[in-house]
């Protein structure tokens, strides 16, 4: 992270698309930071550990600027948890949101950005997210996959796979494991509010992607 200071915009973040809850507040030119592997206890923690933080920065709703999270796609639950959460405490607060892709969170929080990636993340059976990043950037978003996409042919050579092997994934590159950490988008949630990318907390939306909710929804 780059530059937090007390000047800087109050900041309340969320991540619960994994089997991990991760809060993060960048207030009081400090951040807080409750992150933690709940499995699928996300409904019954969350909200006392965004209590934590915000008594451990002493603010309260009124203070918080912006809301960031994790939009997914992840956890069909999970996702769902978030964005009712997030939707609930900015509309309390009047504050903008701004939702982070989750394979974002995860690759940011890795310590390979800027480089080139590989990020898969865990659905359901053998299907997998896989998102590729190059330079920084997304080249290809989070989509579900059950076998190898032909745009993995265009890898560079020993580009680095972020997360869990698919079983059909046959690539030997390396392999590191990160969390979605929540205090990962900081940055990014930021620079988007202060460019006027934030919605109104009506807008707060999780990903879901075609052939993984019981919803049947794709965006």
């Amino acid at each position: 992270m780059v530059g937090y200071s007390a000047a800087m915009t109050t900041t309340l973040l969320l991540e619960t698309s994994s089997e991990y809850c991760s809060v993060a507040l960048a207030g009081n030119g400090r951040i807080y930071e409750n992150h933690r592997h709940l499995e699928k206890r996300h409904s019954e923690r969350l909200l006392g550990m965004i209590d934590d933080v915000m008594h451990q920065a002493g603010l309260g709703a009124a203070d918080i600027d912006v809301v960031g999270f994790g939009c997914g796609p992840g956890s069909f639950t999970g996702v769902r948890i978030a964005a009712a959460t997030v939707q609930a405490i900015a509309l309390a607060a009047q504050a903008p949101v701004v939702g982070v892709p989750s394979a974002d969170v995860i690759y940011m929080n890795s310590g390979l950005a800027p480089a080139d990636a590989l990020v898969a993340i865990r659905s359901r059976g053998d299907a997998y997210y896989l998102a590729w990043y190059v330079d920084g950037k997304a080249r290809r978003e989070a989509a579900l996959y059950t076998s190898s996409p032909d745009w993995l042919d265009d890898l560079a050579m020993r580009t680095p796979l972020i997360g869990p092997q698919p079983p059909w994934l046959r690539l030997e590159v390396p392999r590191i494991d990160a969390e979605p950490r929540a205090v990962a988008m900081l940055d990014t949630v930021i620079e988007v509010f202060r460019a006027g990318g934030a919605v109104e907390a009506s807008l707060a939306l999780p990903v879901y992607l075609q052939g993984d909710s019981p919803w049947r929804a794709s965006v």
